[in-house]
């Protein structure tokens, strides 16, 4: 951890604690925001104008699902098995902590990394949502550092580790459906 790091964390959680109103933002951003985000990504399943737009949309959730995962449950747990950081209200004190946090590694942020990876997959597919779940995942991130369970480095690397993975998954993708694409099509358009 260097001063800027956190210089950064202690001004973002300043502002935790102050106003009830604010704390409440804070909280809905860091830790409802992602369901609802995530329950939005998944609609896109269920509304398409036509069949192709119906298989495409099938596929952009299940490369969705593919990044996200492969992100925060492969990418991020190899790193924090080798790196072991602490979160701030373990590693300082005087932290207003806004959510529950289990005491766990925090370098990098799973959060940051399943829904850069999420707004990352979406931008692929459609420039204007994909911008607006990126916006979300911006907005996830930075309040969990204010709800003080993150480092500002923690999200950043996050965020790094979510784009990183949904270019491999999305550009991966590619080789792995020249032989099985309609074998997956009828599946998906089955459903």
């Amino acid at each position: 951890m260097n001063s800027l790091d956190i210089s950064l964390f202690r001004w973002l959680n300043s502002w935790a604690g102050m106003n009830p109103l604010v704390d409440n933002g804070i909280i809905f951003k860091a830790h409802y925001l992602p369901y609802i985000a995530g329950t939005a990504a998944v609609l896109f399943f269920f509304f398409y104008k036509d069949e192709v737009q119906k298989l495409k949309n099938r596929f952009l959730v299940l490369e969705i699902a593919a990044s996200g995962i492969f992100s925060r449950f492969f990418v991020v747990e190899i790193i924090r098995f080798f790196w072991q950081r602490l979160r701030p209200f373990e590693a300082l004190s005087g932290v207003t902590t806004l959510i529950e946090h289990p005491q766990e590694a925090s370098f990098p942020s799973g959060h940051a990394a399943f829904f850069f990876a999420l707004g990352m997959t979406i931008f692929f597919r459609y420039r204007k949502s994909g911008l607006l779940f990126l916006l979300i995942a911006f907005s996830i991130s930075i309040n969990r550092v204010a709800a003080g369970v993150h480092w500002p480095s923690d999200v950043v690397a996050g965020a790094v580790v979510g784009i990183v993975s949904s270019y491999a998954v999305h550009y991966g993708k590619r080789f792995l459906l020249q032989h099985t694409k309609e074998r997956i099509a009828r599946l998906l358009l089955s459903i």
